[in-house]
């Protein structure tokens, strides 16, 4: 790729890769990496290794990438899954995935090899992956942890995992590396960073962040403190509040699954389904996905009692059907009964809407909420789950044949969608010559027509 001329500014702007298939499909094959690295860890791994290295290379286009850069903090807060990541960005998949693997070969033996591979880049997500595995593991990492928390103490881009590291590790550091900890949080900021602040934003707001930072760092170790910080950590708190979210530097206020209520939790199928009517996206739309994925565990635990009243989705927020979809599919694919004569109806109608494929005019600037709403609606697009659950349901003989007319004609439909976001575009996210490869809704088509003829010739 030749490099962009610079604006009248001197200013070098990189295109912004643009993934060629189903965000959501290629997820559900990265799920399943895991399984296959506790038999072969060390080539999966390699593997998984190559393809994130390059997807920061590509995300990255003109950034100096040999310091270690890769605007990590953007798309993966956290490198647990958390809802303030960017769960769209192809680089944070391969993050979870990698992830889980290491995590297998740790837990499996012997892990040397494994973690060379992290070693040997140095981009700062593999520092902050090296630090979620010495967390995970620290039995398995003694000298690591306390190694980290000394050289880690005070990194903004590894506060999270630093975070989650003391956490874990503290209370078994060495006597000398937890007071050398707590001598830097109660000596506060370098004095140059402090000067700095101090210039750039005066004294009494300079004394304050000082103080807050304190308090991020003392939160996670709070119950290991002597009585002498126990009450310095309180004056701290009287002067300027508890920290809110003490383990993130910045975090969006959206629903969690993870801290805040469930809101399908405890409900009967007919509550649930009217919440999942009655959704409307936040006004924030990077972080939006907690919703839909709850929408799915609850349907993916009441599939019949959901199915049956599949049809009162139609017109509600994509991403709430594509929560039905998906939860229906996990479902059959464990061998779970639905109501097939209330679903089929609800995805011919979805296939028919659809079947003109979705293409915008122009694709939104890169970074803007509508370029975010954008990555997060690939994401939770209905079509692919729905392909795949009309998939299960002939793989899995789950369909009734007495509905074979109204399975055909869904069939139809889908094929349709298919040959629609086959067809060249100036848009690639959803279209465009790849979109013929099997991981794409074309390809998928093509399994279900297979799948549907096999059906019939099993009950015919």
């Amino acid at each position: 790729m030749s490099e962009p001329e610079p604006d009248a500014d001197g200013i070098t702007e990189w295109p912004r890769p643009v993934s060629q298939f189903y965000v959501h499909m290629f997820s559900e094959t990265l799920r399943k990496m895991p399984a296959l690295a506790q038999k072969h860890p060390r080539p999966i791994i390699k593997l998984l290794d190559s393809l994130l290295h390059r997807s920061i290379v590509l995300d990255n286009q003109g950034m100096d990438l040999d310091e270690g850069h890769d605007d990590g903090g953007r798309w993966r807060a956290a490198i647990e899954e958390s809802n303030q990541n960017i769960v769209a960005s192809t680089p944070s998949l391969f993050v979870s995935c990698i992830r889980d693997c290491i995590v297998c070969a740790v837990r499996d033996g012997d892990s040397a090899e494994e973690m060379k591979i992290l070693y040997r880049r140095n981009h700062s997500i593999y520092r902050r992956l090296e630090l979620y595995v010495y967390a995970k593991f620290p039995d398995r990492f003694k000298k690591e942890v306390e190694l980290s928390a000394s050289w880690y103490f005070g990194c903004a881009y590894a506060h999270h995992e630093y975070y989650r590291l003391l956490e874990t590790a503290f209370p078994a550091l060495p006597d000398r590396a937890r007071q050398e900890i707590l001598e830097r949080i109660e000596a506060g900021y370098e004095p140059a960073k402090f000067e700095a602040l101090k210039q750039d934003r005066g004294e009494e707001w300079a004394a304050g962040a000082e103080k807050h930072w304190k308090l991020r760092l003392l939160e996670p170790i709070k119950h290991h403190l002597d009585e002498r910080r126990k009450k310095m950590r309180e004056e701290l708190i009287k002067e300027v509040g508890r920290p809110r979210h003490p383990a993130y530097l910045l975090y969006t206020e959206v629903f969690s699954t993870e801290t805040d209520p469930d809101p399908f939790e405890g409900k009967n199928a007919d509550e649930a389904l009217e919440i999942a009517q009655d959704y409307e996206p936040p006004e924030s739309p990077v972080h939006d996905y907690d919703a839909a994925e709850a929408f799915r565990k609850y349907v993916k635990a009441n599939p019949l009692e959901c199915s049956k009243q599949a049809k009162s989705l139609e017109g509600t927020h994509p991403r709430m059907q594509h929560g039905l979809f998906s939860g229906l599919s996990d479902a059959v694919e464990k061998g779970a009964s639905i109501e097939w004569s209330a679903v089929l109806p609800l995805a011919r109608d979805i296939a028919v809407r659809l079947s003109g494929g979705q293409n915008p005019s122009e694709e939104p600037e890169p970074d803007t909420p509508e370029w975010y709403r954008l990555q997060t609606d690939a994401l939770y697009d209905p079509l692919p789950p729905l392909f795949l659950l009309v998939e299960n349901g002939f793989k899995k003989d789950a369909l009734d044949f007495g509905l074979k007319r109204e399975a055909r004609g869904v069939v139809e439909e889908l094929v349709r969608v298919g040959d629609a976001y086959a067809e060249p575009s100036d848009y690639p996210d959803k279209t465009g010559s790849l979109n013929m490869s099997l991981n794409s809704l074309n390809g998928v088509s093509f399994h279900i027509v297979y799948r549907y003829a096999a059906w019939c010739e099993r009950h015919g």
